[in-house]
C-alpha cells in the first residue's frame, strides 16, 4: 500500500557546530539562535542542537561534543566515548575500536589541549583554521568562511575553485581558503592552546591484501556484513525510515533489514522509479509512501543548498530538503548511499565493451599504471563532462591553474605511496573513496539531516575492510553485490532494476542481451518495455532545472557580471557568455558547469559579510 505525504515543501533547518580557542580575542565568536554556548577559559563550543546526533557531555576536567553515530561492540554508544574522555583514555588504541560515522571534539581543561578525531571514512565534514595561537573550527565551512571574512583573515584559494569545477568535489585537505583545512579520515588532531602547536596523526590505514575466495563465498560474507551493519545502526530503538528508489542501492538495505521500516520515495509524480520501489516494499510487507516535490523545488533551494554544501557540492544535489512533513513518522532516515561506489564498480577506471557497434553492459578496466594522477584527472567518471573547464579559464592564468590541478592530485597519489600503497588500482580506490564527506553527492545526505537524523549503513569498518579486500573483477560487474542481494531476499533479487528495466540478478552477458531487447522495444514505441526515460529517474534532468525556472535562468545570465564570481579572476567572461549562449540556444547542454558556477557565485555572496540580500540574514545568521 502506498500513501502520499502532502505538503512537503523545501525546508532546511541548518545545523552547525563552531569551536573557538583564542587567547587574543575571546569575544570573536559565533552563537547560534536557539543553540547552546559552552565556554571555559579561552575555549568555547557553540552548537545548534536541532539535530539529535549532536551530543554534548562535560566533566570537571573536560568538555566533549560527539557528532554522528559512534558504534562500539555492535551498539550505538556515545556514552562509551564520554567514559573514555572522563578517564583520559581517548587515544589511538581506543579510537581504533570505534565503528560507525562520527567526529569527536574533546577539550581537556587543565592541559588546555583540544583533540579532534574523525572516523575511518572521513564521513563527517570538519574544517579548521589555525593562526597566531588561535583555532577556529566548524562542521560548516560556510560558517567558518564568513567568520574569517568578518575577521579579515580569509584568503581565497583560486586553484581549489578550479578543482571543484573540474571534479565536482575537492580532494585532500584543501578548501577555498588558503589556511583553512579539512580534517581527513582516520585522523587525530591535537592542538595545544599554550604552545599553539598542532599535530595530526593517522590511527588507521587500509589493508589492500586481496582475498580471492569464490564469488559465492564473498556474497555470503557481504550479506552477513550488511545485516550486521543494519543491526548496529538500528540498535537504539528509534523509529526508522528508508529512502527507497527503484534501483539496487537502497533495495539491498531493504533486504538486510530485520525491522519494519516505513519506506519513502520522492519524485515529481509516480513514475517507474516509484512503481518499482512500491513493489519492493510490498515484497517485504512494509508501508510505502510517496513524497511529491514542490513545483519550484530546485529553484527555491539554491541559496540554502549552496550554503549547506559549502559550495563544494553543486547545489542541486540537495534532493531531500522536502522531508519536513515526515519527521513525526520516523526519527532516523536510512538509505542506500555508498552501495554503488563500494560494491557495484561505479567509479572504477573502466570502459564499456562494444559488440557489433553497440555498447554492451560488460566492462573492461583501463590501464592507469603509467600516470595515475593524469588518469584520475581524465577518467574519473563524475568529473565535468560537457566541456573542458580549462578552456574557459582566463588566458593569463590558464597554464598555472591547470598545472596546479595535476600537482594537487600527484600529492594525493604520492601520499598514499608513502603509506605503503603501491598498486595503481588500490591507489585509485583509496583516493576516490577516502574522505567521503568530500564526495560530490555528500549534499544528498546533508539535506536529509536538515529535517531528520540520517544514517549510512555503508559506513561500517568491516564493510570497508571487505571492500578493500575485493579484487576489481569482483566489483566490475557488481556480481558479488547482486548475489548478496539474492541471498538476502530472492524475490528482491529478481525484481527489475528501474535504472535499466532488467532483472536485478542478471549477469553482465544477460544484462547486455536484455539491454538490447529493451532498446528494440523502445524504438518500436513501447516505452514501458524500454530503458528509463528522463522522467522515470529519481531526479530531473539538469536541463529542466536550468531552462524551466526563470529564477535559475536569471542567476545564469547574471554570472558574467557577478562581482563575486569575477573577483576570483578565474573564468573568462567572454568564454562564459559563449557557453551560456550555446546552452540556451539548444546547441549543447552545459547545465553541469552552469549549476556549479551558480553554486560558487551564490556562496561567495553569502560568505561576504557585507551581503544581506534575499532574506539571507533570516536563514543563515544564527
Amino acid at each position: 500500500m502506498d500513501n502520499i505525504i502532502q505538503g512537503c515543501d523545501m525546508q532546511a533547518k541548518l545545523c552547525d557546530v563552531f569551536v573557538c580557542i583564542s587567547s587574543n580575542k575571546p569575544e570573536n565568536n559565533i552563537e547560534f539562535i536557539g543553540g547552546r554556548s559552552v565556554r571555559k577559559h579561552h575555549f568555547s563550543l557553540n552548537y545548534n542542537s536541532a539535530r539529535s546526533n549532536i551530543r554534548y557531555y562535560e566533566g570537571e576536567s573536560y568538555r566533549l561534543c560527539i557528532i554522528g553515530t559512534p558504534i562500539i561492540r555492535d551498539r550505538i554508544n556515545p556514552e562509551y566515548i564520554d567514559q573514555l574522555a572522563r578517564e583520559q583514555k581517548l587515544n589511538e588504541d581506543s579510537i581504533k575500536e570505534l565503528n560507525g560515522s562520527f567526529l569527536i571534539i574533546l577539550y581537556y581543561i587543565k592541559e588546555k589541549t583540544l583533540l579532534l578525531c574523525s572516523d575511518r571514512f572521513g564521513s563527517v565534514p570538519f574544517f579548521y583554521f589555525i593562526d597566531q595561537n588561535s583555532l577556529f573550527a566548524s562542521i560548516s565551512f560556510s560558517t567558518l568562511a564568513r567568520f574569517l571574512n568578518l575577521q579579515g583573515k580569509a584568503t581565497l584559494n583560486r586553484e581549489a575553485f578550479f578543482e571543484f569545477l573540474h571534479f565536482q568535489r575537492l580532494f585532500g585537505d584543501k578548501t577555498y581558503d588558503n589556511k583553512t583545512k579539512f580534517l581527513q579520515s582516520a585522523s587525530i588532531l591535537k592542538y595545544s592552546e599554550e604552545s599553539g602547536i598542532c599535530s595530526i596523526s593517522k590511527y588507521w590505514t587500509p589493508s589492500f591484501e586481496k582475498n580471492y575466495r569464490s564469488m559465492d563465498a564473498a556474497a555470503e560474507e557481504l550479506a552477513f556484513l550488511l545485516k550486521s551493519s543494519f543491526q548496529n545502526y538500528t540498535s537504539d530503538d528509534r523509529k526508522y525510515g528508508l529512502l527507497l528508489s527503484g534501483g539496487l542501492d537502497s533495495r539491498i538495505i531493504l533486504a538486510a533489514s530485520d525491522k519494519k521500516l516505513d519506506c519513502f520515495t520522492i519524485g515529481d509524480f509516480k513514475n517507474r522509479e516509484f512503481r518499482t520501489a512500491s513493489k519492493a516494499a510490498s515484497i517485504m510487507s512494509f508501508p510505502h509512501h510517496f513524497i511529491p516535490r514542490s513545483e519550484e523545488f530546485y529553484s527555491e533551494m539554491c541559496d540554502s543548498a549552496s550554503w549547506l554544501g559549502n559550495a563544494m557540492n553543486t547545489y542541486d544535489h540537495a534532493h531531500f530538503f522536502c522531508l519536513n512533513k515526515i519527521a513525526g513518522k520516523v526519527d532516523v532516515m536510512l538509505h542506500g548511499h555508498g552501495m554503488d561506489y563500494l560494491f557495484q564498480g561505479l567509479y572504477l577506471p573502466s570502459y564499456r565493451v562494444v559488440f557489433l557497434g553497440k555498447k554492451t553492459l560488460m566492462y573492461h578496466t583501463k590501464d592507469i599504471t603509467q600516470d595515475i594522477a593524469a588518469a584520475v584527472i581524465n577518467e574519473l567518471k563524475y568529473k565535468l563532462k560537457s566541456i573542458d573547464i580549462g578552456t574557459m579559464l582566463q588566458p593569463k592564468i590558464m597554464k598555472q591553474v591547470k598545472s596546479s590541478l595535476y600537482d594537487s592530485i600527484t600529492v594525493e597519489v604520492e601520499a598514499r605511496k608513502k603509506l605503503g600503497c603501491e598498486n595503481a588500482y588500490d591507489i585509485w580506490d583509496w583516493l576516490v573513496l577516502d574522505n567521503i564527506a568530500r564526495h560530490y553527492t555528500k549534499l544528498n545526505l546533508q539535506s536529509i539531516s536538515t529535517n531528520l537524523e540520517e544514517r549510512t549503513i555503508a559506513f561500517d569498518n568491516r564493510l570497508l575492510d571487505f571492500y578493500y579486500s575485493l579484487p576489481i573483477e569482483y566489483r566490475l560487474h557488481a556480481e558479488v553485490f547482486k548475489k548478496a542481494l539474492a541471498k538476502l531476499n530472492p524475490k528482491l533479487g529478481t525484481l527489475k532494476n528501474a535504472n535499466l528495466n532488467i532483472p536485478a540478478s542478471a549477469g553482465p552477458r544477460l544484462s547486455s542481451l536484455l539491454h538490447f531487447y529493451t532498446l528494440f522495444w523502445y524504438k518500436l514505441g513501447f516505452k514501458e518495455k524500454g530503458p528509463p526515460a528522463p522522467e522515470d529517474r529519481s531526479w530531473p534532468n539538469r536541463d529542466v532545472t536550468t531552462k524551466k525556472w526563470k529564477s535559475v535562468k536569471d542567476k545564469v545570465y547574471q554570472l558574467t557580471t557577478s562581482e563575486h564570481l569575477n573577483s576570483l579572476e578565474l573564468i573568462s567572461k567572454k568564454k562564459l557568455q559563449k557557453v551560456i549562449d550555446t546552452h540556451y540556444g539548444g546547441f549543447k547542454s552545459h547545465s553541469d558547469i552552469l549549476l556549479s558556477l551558480i553554486t560558487i557565485d551564490r556562496w561567495l555572496k553569502m560568505v561576504d559579510p557585507t551581503y544581506f540580500g534575499d532574506g539571507f540574514e533570516d536563514d543563515f545568521i544564527y
